[in-house]
């Protein structure tokens, strides 16, 4: 617990972007204002994060097909992607109009593809970040989803994937999405900044496109440096600490014990 205080101590951290009611009145186009106060090293990870979103929901969870979402021929399974994406499951459903090609109109009686709760869900917001000049910091958006996924779990139907699926499924955003959390408030990683970020002013820019007022939600959007156990995580540190202390007490309590009861502590009662 203590060395992980040490290295928490050591993680810079921006937390204070509650952009969900901020951008309301700025509409789809937002720009935050923050500064950066101490130094943040590279590798900076940017998150987001949601409030009240029970992605644990044990329907929202089963929401989805697998095969579907590999990539596989599921044109002589619709009865199957029926059951599986229930409530959602055509284009009509989904709300999904134009194939990710952004020409191709999707016919909104056919199954949505991917189609499902989770899918229907997905966060779209999008990040820039700007020095206080302008000069635009570019925001690694490739890595951010787990190497088994990509081209296994997720993977583009094998014909005409742009003018067929709403979005492509080896989007790495989605692949995030699509791996739900345990927790009603959960972050998710979005990009990566590899430049040093030194004290000063800067802007976010925001495309506020997903909507948290339905389920009485918030959204943020994080900056954070790491160490090598990942993230801030004040919880674990706190538990170690709790525990250990929990555990020195009870062996205090045994040594004084002992120290009372003689040779006698411990032994077994013989008897006739």
């Amino acid at each position: 617990g203590i060395v992980l205080h040490v290295f928490n101590s050591k993680i810079v951290e921006i937390d204070t972007l509650n952009y969900g009611k901020q951008c309301k009145d700025q509409g789809k186009d937002c720009t935050l204002n923050f500064d950066v106060q101490e130094e943040m090293k590279a590798p900076i990870f940017l998150f987001y994060e949601l409030h009240n979103f029970y992605q644990n929901h044990r329907r929202y969870i089963k929401s989805k097909n697998n095969a579907q979402l590999a990539g596989e021929d599921m044109s002589q399974k619709e009865s199957t992607l029926r059951s599986d994406c229930d409530p959602m499951v055509t284009n009509k459903d989904m709300k999904k109009e134009l194939a990710w090609d952004n020409i191709t109109k999707l016919d909104n009686d056919s199954i949505a593809s991917p189609c499902g709760l989770i899918a229907a869900s997905f966060f779209n917001d999008e990040y820039q970040l700007l020095k206080s000049d302008g000069t635009r910091i570019e925001i690694d958006e490739t890595n951010i989803a787990w190497p088994s996924d990509k081209g296994n779990k997720f993977a583009k139907a094998k014909v005409n994937s742009e003018k067929t699926q709403w979005i492509n499924p080896e989007n790495e955003h989605f692949i995030v999405w699509m791996r739900t959390a345990g927790l009603p408030n959960f972050r998710k990683l979005w990009g990566k900044i590899t430049q040093d970020l030194p004290v000063g002013k800067y802007q976010i820019k925001i495309k506020n496109n997903y909507d948290v007022e339905p389920f009485k939600g918030e959204k943020l959007v994080i900056l954070s440096t790491s160490g090598p156990f990942g993230g801030k995580n004040r919880f674990l540190e706190i538990s170690y600490i709790v525990v250990g202390v929990i555990c020195w007490i009870v062996a205090g309590i045994f040594i004084v014990k002992k120290k009372l009861t003689g040779d006698k502590f411990g032994e077994s009662i013989k008897l006739n």
